[in-house]
């Protein structure tokens, strides 16, 4: 699972959904 900044930031999703660019 990859956390990025970003990802947090513009989406709130769970990182089951999976890693979102």
């Amino acid at each position: 699972m990859f956390v990025l900044p970003v990802n947090g930031a513009r989406k709130r999703l769970p990182q089951q959904q999976g890693p979102t660019f």
